[in-house]
């Protein structure tokens, strides 16, 4: 059996799910980015929680979302927003911004960010 689902019956399922007044759990949320076609998709995926003030686990954020992110400023983008509001130290973030950079000084300035935060 093969289910598709496409970008449009995400974000109509995104609306619901705030119309609901309700939270999506973190496997719908999974479930709803393995579906996805392209980091195009990935994107406006990632705007529709944030325009709908939609918070994710930050499991969600560190397990799964940063893995189909494609953009180095995009990868930073969801950096920063994950450690202004955690403590945590996520190495995942930074070992993925370190793979999307684009020169040798970028990568050693992300390690050395990363030092920082010990």
């Amino acid at each position: 059996m093969k289910i598709e689902m496409d970008l449009s019956e995400i974000l109509l399922f995104l609306d619901l799910i705030k119309k609901e007044k309700r939270r999506p759990s973190i496997v719908e949320l999974m479930m709803m980015l393995y579906y996805l076609k392209n980091y195009e998709e990935v994107k406006e995926f990632r705007l529709k929680l944030e325009e709908l003030k939609i918070n994710p686990p930050f499991k969600f954020y560190n397990g799964s979302l940063i893995h189909f992110i494609e953009d180095y400023d995009d990868c930073n983008s969801l950096k920063s927003m994950i450690l202004q509001t955690t403590r945590r130290k996520y190495s995942v973030l930074f070992r993925h911004q370190i793979l999307l950079s684009q020169t040798e000084a970028q990568a050693i300035d992300i390690i050395n960010e990363a030092k920082k935060m010990e």
